[in-house]
């Protein structure tokens, strides 16, 4: 997806590693969770990501990854462009 403007890409895993899926929970659900409680892509991200990581013996080696300046690698300067985007306006929350 490198070279795609105005594209934000988000995965469960990068192309070295396996996604896992445990009974109730998976990067998915904890991603979904962040937005709709109305946090920026990047906060979702970052809180779904830290999920993964905190519970290594249940995801094993999977590694959560994020493009959204097009350049085709997972870097913090991804995040820091969608921490800018939302997809729930969060004043229909309020």
């Amino acid at each position: 997806m490198a070279g795609v403007k105005n594209r934000t890409v988000i995965t469960s895993t990068d192309d070295k590693s396996l996604t896992w899926q445990v009974t109730y929970y998976s990067f998915a659900e904890a991603f979904l969770t962040g937005l709709q409680k109305g946090e920026t892509v990047g906060r979702a991200f970052k809180y779904a990501k830290k999920f993964i990581e905190d519970n290594p013996k249940s995801f094993s080696r999977q590694t959560p990854w994020l493009d959204a300046n097009s350049d085709g690698i997972s870097s913090d300067d991804d995040f820091f462009i969608a921490e800018k985007q939302y997809l729930i306006n969060p004043k229909i929350l309020d």
